[in-house]
């Protein structure tokens, strides 16, 4: 489903590692899937909806980005209530996304 498997990927041969998993799966399931109701669930535009955080990011990681969606909105319920809501501070980290989680 992802163009790289490992859930790492070397950047330059240094040691700096990120991960495609983390990024496109997870953040993308738990802030983008089951934070949005079914049927509504879609890539943000590039250069677009760049606040907007219950969209589906990453879709550059993505074999086949339509049909990852597809797959969710098959087997993923919709969630309210606020348990996986997105704490992006828009602007303070340059352009790079970082999820803060508080329970």
């Amino acid at each position: 489903m992802l163009k790289e498997v490992s859930p790492y990927r070397k950047q330059d041969n240094l040691t700096n590692q990120q991960s495609h998993y983390y990024k496109a799966i997870l953040q993308n399931l738990f802030f983008a899937t089951l934070n949005q109701e079914m049927g509504k669930r879609d890539f943000r535009n590039s250069g677009q909806n760049m606040n907007v955080t219950n969209l589906l990011r990453y879709k550059n990681y993505f074999k086949e980005p339509d049909l990852f969606i597809q797959k969710v909105e098959a087997v993923v319920p919709f969630m309210n209530g606020g348990l996986f809501e997105c704490l992006d501070r828009p602007g303070v980290f340059q352009g790079s996304c970082h999820l803060l989680l508080s329970i």
